[in-house]
């Protein structure tokens, strides 16, 4: 049953993804020399479990390893290469910057990371003074092949980070 779940949840929001990448409108973003940015891992799960849940999991599957010092030491650190990755492929006309003095705001919500690294990140840009929000998008990256759980999140983010640099030069540039 939980195996029908997770393939149910995967598919959905993929779906949702697929069709928001087609139809989403950043033009908005054109003249602008940065976006600050926010992660918030509040609504994060691994393999469609809650982050309690996975940890349980974890640990009953790697006894010998400590499950919560993994997830706060080594995988939640690897999300921020999100922005890392981004601003790799895009230049100084643009960045994604922690400055709050910016006229955008993106919130990055990772929803579901696989132990292989695929993902899937839901992104909201609001108005910075404001608050008001102006888009609201998903994107879908695949994970990598070989390694630890780790090293595999870390494809997944660079994935990520690329495909999000990707959708926002088509924007700004």
């Amino acid at each position: 049953m939980k195996k029908i779940f997770v393939l149910f949840l995967v598919l959905f929001t993929v779906t949702l993804s697929l069709s928001a990448q087609v139809s989403v409108d950043l033009s908005f973003l054109k003249g602008q020399k940065a976006v600050s940015y926010v992660l918030d891992k509040s609504e994060l799960t691994i393999q469609g479990m809650t982050i309690a849940d996975w940890l349980q999991y974890r640990q009953q599957e790697q006894p010998q390893y400590n499950a919560k010092e993994e997830l706060e030491t080594e995988l939640y650190p690897q999300l921020l290469g999100i922005f890392v990755f981004a601003n790799d492929k895009l230049d100084d006309r643009f960045q994604l910057t922690t400055r709050h003095d910016c006229t955008y705001t993106l919130y990055a919500y990772p929803q579901n990371f696989t132990t292989k690294g695929g993902n899937t990140i839901k992104y909201i840009i609001l108005e910075t003074a404001t608050g008001r929000k102006v888009t609201e998008f998903f994107v879908t990256s695949r994970g990598g092949v070989f390694g630890t759980m780790s090293n595999l999140w870390g494809d997944g983010v660079k994935n990520a980070g690329r495909q999000l640099a990707k959708m926002l030069k088509k924007a700004v540039y």
